[in-house]
């Protein structure tokens, strides 16, 4: 049976290519590694599925529920919370087996620089750069207009994801931040797809904040539209309509990853920014 906390873990799972977002649990990782091979060998996307809901499952069932996480500074906090800050680099979870807990310890320079040199290969897909992103005419969560011409002349950001996606819970803050470092940057806006309704969207907001235009839509929007069938998923694009950057899966150092993707963009393009609303920055 497909629990909410077995679907939560399911997001994890990248079906395209049938491999782990390793850099996100490290038990998980240890846990697949034995597995990797079989799943690459498989050619049938269903019996995938089925292998992989079963030994997540099983994984479910092997990892404690009962975990508890702790903060930077030493004091209980969610699972969110405490892999957002692995998300940043800054920081490895350190599991005690004996006490059934996850701490944070600093990580040095080199393992930082390392796991982002992984988080980005893995996640990138240079297929779509220099072409054109598709035009778009949606809604936003307030019933704000958007569309691609809004945008002319900027570098836009854009995020996919929904509701119960535990990566897209994860790079969450790193994303906030990164929203807020360009906030008085007006050739630079931040917009996101997510695959859920408009009120479901205002109640979850309402209690874990996004930086960006939030578009409320759904799986077959998005997946027609931009493509994507995996998530979370970040793009840039540069100010002329074109992709930059385009990768799927998050990881380890992804507000780098997407912070020097921006700064290149800004830097690469010479088009002139047009002056227009202020939108896309999502305060």
């Amino acid at each position: 049976m497909k629990t909410p906390e077995t679907m939560k873990y399911l997001t994890i799972v990248s079906y395209r290519d049938y491999h782990i977002a390793y850099s996100l649990n490290d038990f998980t990782k240890s846990y697949f590694a034995q597995f990797t091979p079989m799943i690459r060998r498989l050619t049938s996307m269903r019996n995938a599925s089925l292998i992989l809901l079963t030994l997540l499952t099983s994984a479910l069932s092997a990892q404690n529920k009962h975990t508890t996480f702790y903060d930077t500074a030493g004091n209980v906090t969610t699972w969110e919370s405490h892999w957002a800050q692995v998300v940043t680099g800054r920081y490895k979870s350190v599991y005690n087996k004996s006490e059934n807990k996850k701490t944070l310890v600093r990580t040095t320079r080199e393992e930082c620089a390392k796991e982002l040199h992984k988080t980005e290969k893995r996640i990138t897909n240079g297929k779509k750069i220099g072409t054109e992103l598709p035009a778009f005419d949606v809604a936003d969560v307030n019933g704000n207009r958007l569309t691609k011409a809004d945008f002319k002349g900027k570098v836009l950001v854009v995020n996919f994801w929904f509701i119960g996606c535990a990566p897209c819970e994860m790079e969450r803050p790193a994303l906030n931040t990164l929203a807020t470092a360009y906030s008085d940057n007006a050739n630079v806006a931040f917009i996101s797809f997510a695959k859920n309704d408009q009120a479901e969207l205002k109640k979850f907001l309402a209690e874990h904040p996004f930086h960006y235009n939030v578009v409320p839509t759904d799986k077959d929007y998005i997946r027609t539209g931009f493509e994507i069938s995996e998530y979370p998923a970040n793009i840039v694009i540069d100010r002329n309509g074109k992709y930059h950057f385009f990768g799927t899966g998050t990881g380890i150092g992804i507000f780098t990853i997407l912070k020097r993707q921006i700064d290149e963009a800004l830097t690469d393009d010479k088009t002139k920014s047009r002056q227009g609303p202020a939108i896309g920055n999502g305060r």
